[in-house]
This record gives C-alpha cells, structure tokens and sequence, in this order.
C-alpha cells in the first residue's frame, strides 16, 4: 500500500489571511518581485 504524501506549507500571518479571504497564493507568488527606485 503507497505511503500517502503530504505537503507542509509555511504561511506568513498576511498569507494566512489571504488563503481565509479566499485569495490564491500560488498566482500572488507566481509574479516576479519588482524594485522600485526613488531618483532624485
């Protein structure tokens, strides 16, 4: 019989939230992190 495997995910609090306000965290996550420069 296979073992069943199991997936630990580790949420930040906001993520937590997130997923309890019905937010999808995998296509939040997929999006590439963007750095914003102030010049001047």
């Amino acid at each position: 019989m296979p073992r069943r495997q199991e997936v630990v995910v580790t949420l930040t609090t906001e993520q937590l939230h997130w997923i309890l306000d019905g937010i999808d965290i995998d296509a939040m996550v997929r999006h590439p992190m963007r750095q914003y420069q102030v010049a001047g």
